[in-house]
């Protein structure tokens, strides 16, 4: 049963890229836009996502000091925090804004 689940993957993967090699510079019949050019917006979204998740994921600023502060946390718990919070959060990123 494995076997079928990984060979139909597979089949799936091969025509994915056998339909994108085909309308990469020839729209499909009924459409107006080329594989390529949706591939080239899709690159620029996710460049300008990506540019906005760094600038919101690396800042400490004084309002996350100062709600720490008011919990008791220490700024390299916070520091550690944040750290923790980029790893998880920039791969989440990655795949919302394809």
């Amino acid at each position: 049963m494995e076997k079928e689940g990984k060979v139909g993957i597979v089949s799936k993967a091969k025509n994915i890229l056998t339909t994108a090699k085909e309308y990469w510079t020839e729209p499909p019949k009924g459409n107006y836009i080329l594989y390529k050019e949706v591939a080239t917006l899709s690159g620029a979204g996710f460049g300008v996502y990506w540019m906005t998740l760094l600038s919101g994921t690396i800042s400490l600023d004084a309002s996350s000091f100062l709600v720490g502060a008011s919990i008791g946390l220490k700024s390299t718990d916070l520091q550690i925090m944040a750290i923790i919070a980029n790893i998880i959060g920039i791969p989440i990123g990655i795949f919302r804004a394809c």
